[in-house]
Order: C-alpha cells, then sequence, then structure tokens
C-alpha cells in the first residue's frame, strides 16, 4: 500500500506530519487521532507511511554514502594536486607565486612529532589513559543464567517492538 492509497484526510494529515520538523509529535498524534477512521483503517494507514519513510530515508542514506565518496575523491584529487604543486615548486627552487586572484607559497616546514615507542619515552612525556565498559553479551547471559530480571549493577529491560513488511 502506497500512501495515496489511504484516505485522503488521513493521507494529507500524514503528509503534513512528514513535511512538519517543528510542529512535537504529541501534537501530530492528537490531529491523526481526531480523524474519524475505525482502528484498522489508521493502522494500515501508519503501516503504509511506516514503509514508506523507511524506504525514503534508506534512498537519502544510500545518497548521503554516494555523495560522501564524491566528496572524498574530490579532496583526493585537491590533495594530489596540492602535491604536485608543492613538488614542482621544490623541483625549480620556487618558493612562491603570486597570481591575480591566487598565490601558492611554501612556508618554512613545520617540526611534527612521529612516536616511533612510546614504551622508551621518559614517563613524564606519556599520558596514561584508561577505558572501562560493560560486556554487555557477557552481562546479560550472567543474568539469564542467574534466572532473575537484575543483579547489583546491571538489568534486563525488554523493549517492543513492531515489524511492518
Amino acid at each position: 500500500m502506497r500512501i495515496y492509497d489511504i484516505t485522503e484526510a488521513h493521507r494529507s494529515a500524514m503528509e503534513a506530519f512528514v513535511e512538519d520538523n517543528e510542529t512535537p509529535f504529541e501534537a501530530w498524534v492528537d490531529t491523526i487521532e481526531a480523524l474519524e477512521m475505525t482502528l484498522e483503517q489508521k493502522a494500515e494507514a501508519y503501516c503504509a507511511i511506516v514503509l514508506e519513510l523507511e524506504a525514503e530515508a534508506e534512498a537519502k542514506i544510500e545518497a548521503a554514502k554516494r555523495i560522501t565518496a564524491s566528496a572524498k575523491t574530490l579532496e583526493t584529487k585537491a590533495e594530489w594536486l596540492r602535491y604536485q604543486l608543492m613538488t614542482a615548486m621544490q623541483t625549480v627552487g620556487k618558493s612562491e607565486y603570486k597570481f591575480s586572484q591566487f598565490s601558492a607559497k611554501l612556508p618554512k616546514p613545520r617540526a611534527s612529532v612521529i612516536i616511533d615507542d612510546v614504551d622508551k619515552l621518559p614517563p613524564r612525556y606519556v599520558i596514561e589513559t584508561t577505558t572501562r565498559a560493560a560486556d554487555k553479551k557477557a552481562v546479560k547471559e550472567w543474568i539469564e543464567f542467574q534466572g532473575v530480571a537484575e543483579v547489583e549493577g546491571a538489568h534486563l529491560e525488554y523493549k517492543q517492538s513492531i515489524s511492518i513488511k
């Protein structure tokens, strides 16, 4: 079922809901619930809208991936051209070019630190970091093994979901 297959009133309300990013969801619930439709008609309409929104979201995610890949390609090409210009300037001994709209300059090289082996550095130059995280899978298995819903420091939480196909 597509959005145009549901009743005109519900379609109009749902299209407005989809396009409006400012009105709180609760206000839309009141609007949609006020429509004179059976619960079954509303449920069918909701399913149609959900599937359509998910398909549109997936299409936008795929488009974003293509745009991101294209942007990365452009960045790579720009970096390659920048490197070629720098190499050419170094080869001919030219440190600066000035044009009517652009300029290119080879500034004095800056030092950057490369750490070859952190263990060989004096302790005063090393920062210790600690990351702690729970192993959720192991904790879940432990709680389920105990046969309870919670243990000290953790609990299971069941969330209802809906499958729409």
